[in-house]
């Protein structure tokens, strides 16, 4: 599961947020991957999404105590979200190879071409997609885009005003 971190830069005197690893936000799309992978069929066509999606929640006691109408809209609104999340390249990726696992999780990243004084920590999903021909993909941001680093023992972690282990850890929490 996932973690919030907050930590706190004694120089420029900021505690930022900082999410780490598989976040409710991201689970729809796990979920996705997963499916992709056990079934092996388009789940970007909809209507083949939608059985298969369907069939899952089957077992999911509040989805199948909604109406129909209700469920069509969840249905819906969840493969609207899957097309917008994955990029074109990914989505043509997964589809014409064989999907083996598929792995997302939130990132903290921030931009270095930006202001410093101005800089703030995004929390970026990362795919990682591994295809049975032995290919892998990471999903990558522009080169502007810093990955935050932490200290081995997870006490400091990059400020992004500083570019530099200054944020000391001020709590942790699953998120």
């Amino acid at each position: 599961m996932g973690s919030i971190v907050k930590a706190h830069c004694s120089e420029c005197n900021e505690t930022y947020t900082y999410v780490f690893g598989l976040v409710q936000d991201l689970m729809p799309y796990q979920t996705f991957l997963n499916l992709y992978a056990k079934k092996q069929k388009d789940l970007f066509s909809e209507d083949i999404f939608k059985e298969v999606l369907y069939d899952e929640l089957e077992t999911d006691i509040m989805f199948m105590l909604k109406d129909k109408e209700e469920q069509e809209e969840i249905l819906n609104r969840n493969y609207k979200n899957v097309l917008n999340f994955f990029s074109e390249e990914e989505k043509k990726l997964i589809k014409s190879n064989i999907l083996l696992s598929g792995e997302i999780e939130s990132y903290p990243v921030f931009r270095l071409d930006s202001d410093p004084s101005k800089r703030e920590i995004y929390n970026v999903p990362l795919v990682k997609l591994k295809f049975m021909n032995a290919d892998e993909y990471t999903r990558t941001y522009n080169p502007y885009v810093y990955y935050v680093q932490f200290t081995e023992e997870h006490d400091r972690l990059t400020c992004p005003r500083h570019g530099k282990l200054t944020a000391e850890l001020v709590s942790e929490k699953d998120a």
